[in-house]
């Protein structure tokens, strides 16, 4: 077993859907996680498998993600203001 930690890509699978890890697990083995809809999970570390950075499914979720957030960049550009 790999220890989940922020930033790692998942699949969930009871879901069936990779997901990005938004913050390492907690003490209860719980693992807060977005998936490309935007949609923010706590779920059990047990139904997550770690992805290598080496696979595919991977790198094309990081990129549908990088996609996806283009409007947070945006967030980024109009914090900078205040």
């Amino acid at each position: 077993m790999y220890l989940i930690e922020k930033g790692d890509v998942v699949r969930h699978m009871g879901l069936g859907k990779l997901m990005l890890v938004l913050a390492d697990e907690n003490e209860n083995e719980e693992v807060e996680l977005r998936d490309l809809d935007g949609l923010e999970y706590v779920e059990p570390a047990f139904e997550l498998v770690k992805l290598p950075k080496s696979d595919t499914d991977r790198l094309e979720f990081i990129q549908k993600m990088n996609g996806v957030n283009t409007s947070g960049s945006l967030n980024k550009e109009n914090s900078n203001e205040h």
